[in-house]
């Protein structure tokens, strides 16, 4: 059965199809000369061809179901080097080489259970790249928006400019911030210059040709400038985000070739990403804390996010703003000042977008990550209560004081009193969704961020079974099986508050409790930081909370949330989208 075919002139046409030789399935091709139809030959080839692009008769390069891809060079055909392609099993369903040289082949692959876009890029046929015919070893598998630059596509083989944005993001960075209430000052967040690197490549890899020099250019954006560097690369500065047209002109000794490499879809962008919300956003329990006031720590899944997200592509640079704080409900995002979980010399914190709105000047942040709530249902004071209370606690009725401090709020067992721990609770967890609408309003004013992305929180009640903790099990403190109950379930409505502010058109990153099902607080694999623990490192606020371990599922899930906002795939794969 034949699928596809391609004529590069009227009498000459290749067509590719598949058979089945008895035992297996293998690739079948024909030639037509304008008279009649030869079968070509094929040296046992275990592939099935779907779709085939030439540039003569003599130069093709043919896809099958399979995955596999071959080039026909007249005579005979050969496998071709393709890329590593994630999950099991993959198809490749059409191929167009155009540019001379540049080929695109379109399928898609599994992974796990969800069927994914596969798109496989190279050099190919023909042009000034002929030599690298029949391999697609500049290749790259990912989904989502293609590149449809013609100069930044041609760079894939023969000469071409690539580039690479400046690192802004690194723990030493974070650590000795500088800024106010230990954030990046304004000068580093909203700077007056962006560094680049421009390079030479040959088959979308660097490059330096021997014997020959290369005077470069840069113009878009308001500029229009050359360099006074002749090399190979040369480090720039542009005044702004955006796409830039880069030119390198080649010189032999002093005198110009004539031939000019060009990319007119240079795209220099910083991705400005936030941290927001409260100690599971912060890593508290997480030591060494950079930022003492607020416990911040490196071990955060929100700086491990930004910092992944910078790291997997050169074509741009991550800056964050790490405000988060332990103890923070969602008022001290939008309203009142915070003391924080250590309180400092330096006074309370302003609100956490007002820091961020003073640091960021004129820019718009690319994406928000929060973890807010959980102490909107006073968290600290309520597992406070529950450790030093022998009967059920959630059963206790408690009279509600408030004070200065980190926690806000106390309870203290009361007879007189008709509300009981659980009665607070259900009416703290009744009240999360106006407060969401509340901060959603003041984030879209204040910062203007494009995407928002808002964490589920850990479920810390069940054992290594993944059942509810018992009485007996664990460490202290040995709570009765109904108040793990209990705070298995408000756990539940806690999460459920979170996962509806899709409605406030946020991201919701679910799923997250499910992970922990086996390592709870009782758990003889605990992923959460015991009171003895926190005790010996002298971290008041740290029992409850995720270990490293517990933090990388927070991180696992989110950084694939984000990268999939900015690039459209889940990769950070590709040039990023122009500011």
């Amino acid at each position: 059965m034949l699928n596809d075919v391609s004529c590069p002139a009227p009498a000459q046409c290749v067509a590719v199809g598949t058979f089945f030789n008895g035992s297996e399935y293998q690739l079948l091709s024909m030639s037509w000369d304008g008279t009649s139809w030869t079968l070509l030959p094929n040296p046992g080839l275990h592939a099935d061809g779907t779709g085939v692009t030439c540039a003569s008769a003599t130069d093709c390069i043919e896809v099958g179901a399979s995955g596999l891809v071959n080039s026909w060079d007249g005579t005979s055909w050969t496998p071709v080097a393709t890329p590593t392609v994630p999950g099991p099993t993959h198809r490749l369903n059409a191929i167009s080489c155009a540019l001379g040289s540049v080929c695109m082949a379109v399928g898609d692959y599994t992974e796990g259970t969800v069927v994914q876009t596969l798109v496989e890029q190279g050099c190919g046929m023909g042009g000034p790249a002929a030599e690298s015919r029949g391999r697609l070893r500049a290749a790259a598998s990912y989904t989502g928006q293609l590149r449809t630059n013609a100069a930044a596509a041609g760079a894939v083989c023969g000469l071409g400019i690539d580039w690479a944005m400046s690192e802004r993001l690194s723990p030493e960075l974070i650590e000795d911030a500088g800024g106010p209430w230990g954030l990046l000052p304004k000068s580093y967040v909203d700077p007056r210059l962006w560094r680049v690197r421009l390079f030479l490549t040959e088959d979308g890899r660097p490059a330096c040709p021997d014997g020959y020099t290369f005077d470069w250019t840069i113009s878009g954006v308001g500029i229009s400038e050359g360099f006074p560097d002749k090399g190979c690369s040369v480090e720039v500065t542009v005044p702004k985000l955006g796409v830039y047209d880069v030119k390198a002109r080649e010189f032999k000794g002093d005198l110009a070739t004539g031939k000019v490499i060009e990319n007119n879809h240079v795209v220099v962008q910083d991705w400005l990403i936030v941290g927001l919300g409260d100690s599971n956003g912060s890593g508290e329990g997480i030591l060494p804390f950079f930022f003492e006031q607020c416990d911040r720590s490196l071990a955060s899944y929100q700086y491990k996010t930004a910092e992944y997200v910078q790291d997997q592509n050169p074509h741009a640079s991550v800056t964050f703003v790490f405000a988060s704080c332990s103890g923070a409900r969602t008022e001290h995002l939008w309203e009142l000042d915070f003391a924080g979980t250590r309180p400092s010399d330096g006074g309370p914190l302003p609100p956490q977008i007002n820091q961020v709105e003073s640091v960021i000047g004129n820019r718009r942040v690319n994406a928000v990550i929060m973890s807010v709530g959980i102490n909107d249902l006073y968290f600290g004071p309520m597992m406070q209560f529950c450790t030093i209370t022998k009967e059920p606690c959630q059963s206790v009725a408690v009279s509600i004081s408030t004070a200065a401090g980190s926690l806000d709020r106390s309870y203290k067992a009361d007879p007189r009193s008709k509300e009981t721990l659980a009665d607070a609770t259900s009416t703290a967890v009744a009240r999360l969704g106006g407060y969401y609408s509340v901060l959603q309003r003041h984030l879209a004013s204040a910062l203007r961020p494009e995407h928002i992305f808002i964490t589920d929180y850990p479920n810390n009640a069940t054992d290594q079974t993944g059942a509810v903790c018992s009485q007996s099990e664990g460490p202290f403190p040995h709570l009765a099986h109904s108040t793990w109950e209990w705070l298995n379930q408000t756990g539940a409505s806690l999460n459920d508050a979170v996962n509806t502010t899709s409605s406030l058109g946020w991201t919701p990153i679910t799923g997250i409790a499910n992970q922990f099902i086996d390592h709870g607080y009782c758990s003889t694999s605990s992923y959460f930081v015991t009171i003895a623990r926190a005790v010996t490192n002298l971290d008041i606020a740290g029992p409850f909370h995720a270990k490293p371990a517990g933090q990388d599922i927070t991180f696992g899930q989110t950084k694939v949330a984000v990268c999939q906002a900015l690039y459209g795939n889940p990769a950070c794969g590709g040039d990023p989208p122009p500011s």
